[in-house]
């Protein structure tokens, strides 16, 4: 919202979706973060170690879906995934490897 000498009327509908969007990405990602961590804890005992493979994991997870969202190429959903996984791997445990 900005000010301006004719101000827009918002409709109600719009903020609603903005809001419910909005929303839905939150708790996309806390749900993510929560089975990262849980996955994390399941194999590290080290809570150090654990802090340091979980960020890894969480800030390499955007990239790889990006790039693999990015790619126009006419390719099956399963080799889609296939290529954002080994993205994700590859990144993180490259990240992971230098940080431990």
């Amino acid at each position: 919202l900005t000010a301006s000498l004719k101000p827009q009327r918002l409709v109600y509908r719009s903020v609603l979706d903005l809001a419910e969007r909005e929303f839905q990405s939150w708790l996309d990602q806390t749900l993510l973060n929560k089975a990262i961590w849980i996955a994390v804890e399941a194999v590290f005992q080290d809570t150090k170690t654990q802090g340091k493979v979980f960020t890894s994991l969480q800030k390499t997870y955007r990239v790889a879906l990006d790039l693999a969202l990015q790619d126009t190429r006419p390719v099956e959903d399963l080799q889609r995934l296939k290529e954002f996984m080994k993205k994700w791997m590859e990144d993180s445990l490259a990240r992971s490897w230098s940080a431990l």
